[in-house]
């Protein structure tokens, strides 16, 4: 190799995975979308609490065994938030996908059209777009969907993008130093 040729640096492996679920979407039906991005999110969220808290034994407890405390992506989104690692805004989007997901993976048939999934779907939009954003009346489901993951790709590629960024772990305090 020469001096001008840099080694080639692996992307890290949050964007790659996004990458994939990119590639993935386009032969995807509405319910892969809705479940992979679902899916992806929630993995975003576990990778940013363990980059946070103390590698310990306590933390493989949070995700792992039988009912771990952080093993679902509600308890995920709510932890992620409470320890300020997504903003008020994520942490409705992020609501809001979940209750999508539910919808599509607890029902034989549903649509973007369905009444509680396009009120869903809406108010994902309106929270991630922070304006009043409503499909156009004769192209609702088309919108919805496009709507759906146009927001779900900029949310997946932020949290992608937030995930191959180093935190600052938390570290354990000295309570025995602190008391003097």
């Amino acid at each position: 190799m020469s001096k001008s040729q840099k080694p080639k640096r692996e992307p890290p492996k949050a964007l790659k995975e996004f990458t994939d679920l990119h590639k993935e979407w386009f032969d995807e039906t509405n319910r892969g979308v809705v479940l992979t991005a679902a899916a992806y999110v929630d993995d975003r969220f576990k990778e940013l609490i363990k980059s946070y808290l103390i590698d310990n034994a306590g933390l493989k407890t949070l995700f792992s065994g039988q009912n771990p405390p952080l093993g679902t992506f509600s308890n995920r989104t709510a932890a992620a938030f409470a320890l300020g690692l997504i903003s008020e805004r994520e942490y409705k989007m992020a609501d809001s996908l979940r209750q999508i997901r539910n919808e599509f993976a607890h029902k034989i048939v549903v649509r973007y059209t369905d009444e509680k999934i396009s009120h869903l779907i809406i108010n994902l939009v309106r929270v991630a777009r922070q304006n009043n954003w409503s499909p156009r009346p004769k192209k609702v489901e088309e919108d919805l969907a496009l709507e759906f993951r146009s927001v779900t790709f900029e949310f997946a590629l932020d949290l992608s993008n937030r995930t191959s960024v180093p935190l600052r772990r938390l570290a354990v305090i000295d309570w025995e130093a602190a008391e003097e």
